[in-house]
């Protein structure tokens, strides 16, 4: 019998040799598994790729995400993107597991540069002059431009990224921006100058060749906008935007079926509302060229359901119901239509006010009032904010507010749902 007990015994070490380095390996693959991550986070922060690097930090191991490092680092990508109120949280806790604070007040102070330049923006100047790392320079240039494009201080937005498209000519955010603040000023051909050079920059910039496409598609030059939204075609964030600009062009080009196609592609993406409610639209005008009206009047319908401030969308449906004979409720969406249009006009130049007085809360409010009535909430609510920066007793920017949040139903502009939510 003691042969068996050694064999069992042997067989117990065995066993237990087995586990130990099964989890050795487990131990060795997690922390090669973390350094693999690291290093693609690395790559996109090098890229200024800011939501991979977030995508990618979000996918580290568990344990991983529950360092001082992870929480830093996880914050400053939510900063750079955009989005302020997550860098603070993550700061927070970046700061309570032992990240040098004065690492973390440096990232306090660029963020409330983005969101109230105003507060901040001689402490910035004054850090600027101080020199420091190239990463350090950027993240100041970058938060200032942020800051001064929130409060709609244009010019001094335009000189800030002329400085910084200067000293990092390789960088294509300060043509990016420079182009989106052409843009605002209904200035196209300077702003696909911009783009243009953002790709000269990184010619693997998805964001700035999109955006060309789409000012060359305003300027009905069809065939080169197609072109550049087939180059954007791909597996990346922003496919439905290819696609649906693609398919714009292939109906104005007569191809009626690949654009039909390319429509239906989009559809079964992962869309916001805002997204679905243009193809649907698209979809319809086909469908009302080709002469199915019916079909025609319910995509409409269910793109502005999507969408409601669509002013040409509802243009188009009023189209097609004075097409079918419903001539009553033609003339409901040409009035909805006027009425959106007229509030566009009239926020159209209060913007153009703020650019020459940008530290009037009146205006703001105003701007912020407008946007409120379009049922436009997070964005006119942040106008809100900015009259309320400059004015913390603004009694209409108060009461609006107010108003604004005790009605939680109404929609909200950048916080279109996706499909299923």
């Amino acid at each position: 019998m003691a042969g068996p007990r050694r064999a069992s015994h042997r067989i117990k070490i065995l066993l237990a040799i087995l586990a130990m380095a099964v989890v050795a390996l487990l131990v060795l693959f997690g922390d090669v598994r973390s350094a693999y991550q690291a290093g693609r986070v690395q790559q996109a922060i090098e890229a200024r790729d800011w939501p991979k690097a977030i995508a990618l930090l979000d996918r580290f191991p568990a344990k991983s995400k529950e360092t001082a490092r992870w929480h830093f680092q996880r914050a400053k990508a939510a900063r750079r993107s955009g989005d302020s109120s997550t860098a603070v949280v993550h700061l927070a806790r970046a700061e309570e597991l032992g990240w040098p604070k004065p690492e973390v007040g440096r990232q306090r102070l660029l963020i409330r540069a983005q969101t109230n330049i105003r507060e901040v923006e001689g402490e910035l100047r004054q850090a600027a002059l101080q020199g420091g790392t190239d990463e350090e320079a950027e993240e100041i240039y970058e938060a200032m431009s942020r800051g001064y494009m929130h409060a709609l201080r244009f010019p001094d937005a335009m000189d800030c990224l002329n400085y910084w498209g200067q000293w990092q000519p390789s960088n294509p955010l300060p043509h990016l921006w420079k182009a989106d603040l052409y843009e605002r000023k209904e200035l196209p051909e300077e702003a696909a100058a911009e783009y243009e050079l953002a790709l000269q920059s990184d010619s693997t910039n998805e964001e700035a060749r999109l955006k060309l496409a789409q000012v060359r598609l305003k300027q009905l030059n069809v065939p080169v906008a197609a072109a550049l939204f087939q180059q954007s075609l791909g597996e990346g964030e922003n496919l439905h935007r290819a696609l649906l600009g693609l398919a714009d062009c292939k109906r104005r080009q007569s191809e009626t079926a690949e654009a039909r196609a390319l429509l239906h592609e989009v559809l079964l993406l992962d869309l916001s509302a805002e997204d679905e409610s243009e193809a649907c639209a698209a979809l319809a005008r086909i469908e009302r060229e080709e002469g199915r009206l019916e079909r025609a009047l319910a995509l409409f319908s269910r793109a502005l359901v999507l969408n409601p401030n669509d002013i040409v969308g509802r243009l188009a449906f009023a189209g097609a119901l004075a097409a079918a004979g419903q001539e009553q409720l033609a003339e409901q969406q040409r009035k909805l239509a006027k009425e959106m249009s007229d509030r566009h006009e009239r926020l159209l130049e209060v913007l153009k006010k703020i650019e020459q007085t940008p530290e009037n809360p009146d205006l703001r409010y105003q701007a912020g009032k407008i946007l409120l009535e379009q049922g436009l909430v997070e964005t006119g609510l942040q106008w809100l904010d900015t009259a309320l920066q400059l004015d913390p007793q603004h009694a209409d920017s108060l009461r609006a507010r107010a108003e604004a949040l005790a009605e939680p139903d109404k929609p909200i502009d950048s916080d279109h749902p996706r499909k299923g939510d």
